[in-house]
């Protein structure tokens, strides 16, 4: 059976029985703007004000039903009997299109589902959610719509994806730490948080899996790093900072280091903390406490001697 496969979490990707179909820049735009409105009604006004933005052409109009007939007999190549996944409704000025395609044939909807799949699965079979979650993230070839990424109307839906992704990224690294594969936590977030510098979550996950890897020295300065950038936006992060302390304490965390204060389990006698560790930034308006107070011994006395009274002269 013919079947249309749509990629655009990265650059836009059209296949055909997995064959590669080429779409020239003008088609390839608005293949992406309806994509973004998968299976709902676009109206042609709308489709001009897009992609003609700021001000349309008079021929707008009638160009974008030529774009639209090019693009659909591009999707057909190789295919001519197979019914086309642009269609039309209405008219005239009325005229509206919508891109029919099963969710399982666009990479962005499959990344949606196999992701909320995982989620489902964490909670009964870690290493099948993660399983699932992997995949979910295989998907990702570089940025979403990335050949509308510079168009205001395109900014939500990326940013939304852009999000589930991050997220995605956290579960899988969770898992993995859970599962005892930190090495692969590791490779997977190095260039995660490089990518992301200020996600709190992506750095607290590399870190705890640099520590478990005996990477005590990386696993503090990812911290150290991140506390530095995060105050220069003003943003607090007490759990980072408590993360990097026990990291030099020597202390092991025993939970993913989640969203929330993990749970710590203490061997022996913690060393001193050292000065590297970063401290929190105190709240506005607030005297910061002070955490750790080195006593120092007292100076010696020496006992006073009692005092002899001077003899009184007298004069002469």
């Amino acid at each position: 059976m013919e079947r249309l496969d749509l990629c655009v979490l990265g650059p836009l990707r059209v296949y055909r029985d997995d064959v590669p179909i080429r779409l020239g820049p003008q088609l390839t735009r608005l293949l992406s703007v309806l994509a973004l409105e998968a299976g709902r009604w676009v109206p042609a006004a709308r489709l001009v004000e897009l992609l003609w933005d700021p001000v349309p052409p008079g021929s707008a109009a009638t160009t974008l039903r030529s774009h639209v007939s090019h693009l659909r007999r591009a999707l057909r190549a190789g295919a001519p009997d197979c019914p086309s996944v642009v269609t039309t409704m209405g008219s005239g000025p009325g005229r509206s299109y919508r891109l029919d395609l099963d969710d399982e044939r666009m990479d962005f909807r499959r990344f949606e589902e196999r992701y909320a799949e995982g989620r489902l699965l964490l909670g009964s079979t870690t290493a099948e959610g993660a399983a699932a979650i992997q995949e979910a993230l295989a998907l990702w070839r570089g940025p979403a719509f990335a050949d509308v990424s510079d168009r205001p109307f395109a900014l939500p839906q990326i940013a939304r994806l852009d999000a589930m992704r991050l997220a995605a990224r956290r579960a899988y690294a969770e898992a993995l730490i859970s599962l005892g594969r930190h090495t692969e936590v590791v490779c997977e977030l190095t260039g995660a948080v490089a990518a992301e510098p200020y996600d709190e979550g992506l750095r607290r996950l590399l870190a705890l899996a640099l520590y478990h890897e005996q990477r005590v020295d990386q696993a503090a300065t990812v911290c150290r790093d991140g506390l530095v950038l995060l105050r220069q936006r003003g943003i607090d992060a007490p759990c980072l900072a408590e993360l990097q302390r026990t990291i030099l304490q020597r202390r092991v965390p025993t939970a993913g280091g989640g969203s929330g204060p993990y749970t710590i389990r203490t061997d022996g006698i913690p060393p001193p903390l050292s000065s590297d560790v970063v401290p929190a930034a105190p709240a506005p308006g607030t005297v910061p406490s002070v955490t750790r107070v080195r006593a120092f011994p007292a100076a010696p006395t020496r006992a006073a001697s009692p005092r002899r009274p001077r003899p009184r002269r007298g004069r002469r």
